[in-house]
């Protein structure tokens, strides 16, 4: 019902009913191509005045050095914002799911849904190879194993570093640093080791997505939405051993679903083998009064003019 919902919010909007197709492929069949594509279709204009010779990753820092900070234009930000959403969810959807529906996905992003003619198995290998080695490596560190598709990883990766989403008088995307959130802790997770680039990057975006929650109607976001963010926030927290702010999101989140969390110790058995109980330390959580339950009888449904244009 949620997601009818959204449809029909997307089909309400001159700026994306056209979406509204890809939107459904993205939610009921985690098809992200289609999103994909709706996204490349917007940069199009930008990407044709690119040299040839650049692949593709070349070609999108490019024109993210320049239209990315420049460009006010509502559609090419729109753009960049589908195309690196939908890159990470097909990179995802690969390497924890299993390959995407809609046919096989070509290594080259460039190629994705495209009639041309496909890479072969060693042209794609040595394109891989070259993606991990010239692209994810931040300071020093390099990928863990061989991740499929990771050409889409890169390009979220790329727009999300090099494209301010939110400087934009005409488009509102509030969610934009929440992408950039997901998609730098992935890139980080591939990291043989912890970056100190990536975490002065995560803990910023953490802390400002925390602050920038406060400011949003939790009857059109939805009180566990927002309380997903912040958990998601103690995730890049714990990531880097910073206990401490990691206790900070998840009281947080708690405070948004009405729920109080408290470490104490217990007498208990841990495992199957163990005869006499021990000492261990549990976390207890408490329904504080106030929260999603309790409220979700009341809260409003959102209409196309509550929502981020």
């Amino acid at each position: 019902a949620g997601g009818d919902h959204l449809l029909h919010l997307v089909r309400g909007c001159p700026r994306t009913e056209d979406l509204a197709t890809c939107l459904e492929a993205a939610c009921f069949q985690a098809d992200f191509v289609p999103l994909f594509r709706a996204g490349l279709l917007r940069l199009k204009p930008a990407l044709q005045g690119t040299d040839p010779a650049l692949s593709w990753i070349e070609k999108l820092g490019s024109i993210a050095a320049v239209e990315g900070g420049a460009n006010d234009d509502a559609d090419v930000r729109l753009g960049y914002f589908l195309v690196a959403v939908a890159s990470l969810l097909i990179f995802a959807s690969a390497n924890l799911s299993g390959p995407p529906p809609g046919g096989d996905l070509s290594e080259d992003p460039e190629r994705c849904g495209s009639q041309g003619p496909r890479l072969t198995k060693e042209e794609a290998a040595e394109l891989s190879k070259r993606l991990v080695l010239e692209h994810t490596s931040v300071d020093g560190e390099y990928v863990v194993g061989k991740p499929e598709l990771v050409g889409y990883l890169c390009t979220a990766s790329v727009i999300f570093k090099k494209v301010d989403l939110c400087q934009s008088s005409e488009l509102e995307l509030a969610s934009a640093p929440w992408w950039k959130l997901r998609a730098l802790h992935l890139h980080q997770k591939l990291l043989h080791k912890n970056s100190a680039t990536l975490k002065a990057e995560l803990v910023r975006t953490a802390n400002e997505i925390s602050q920038s929650l406060r400011s949003l109607d939790e009857g059109v976001w939805g009180r566990e939405c927002l309380a997903a963010a912040e958990i998601e926030c103690a995730g890049v927290m714990q990531t880097y051993q910073l206990a401490q702010e990691a206790v900070v999101f998840i009281k947080r989140a708690g405070d948004r679903l009405g729920m109080g969390m408290k470490a104490t110790g217990v007498m208990g058995k841990r495992t199957v083998h163990q005869v006499d109980a021990k000492a261990q330390m549990v976390v207890v959580t408490e329904h504080a009064g106030g929260g999603a339950g309790a409220e979700r009888d009341g809260r409003r449904r959102a209409s196309a003019e509550d929502l981020p244009r």
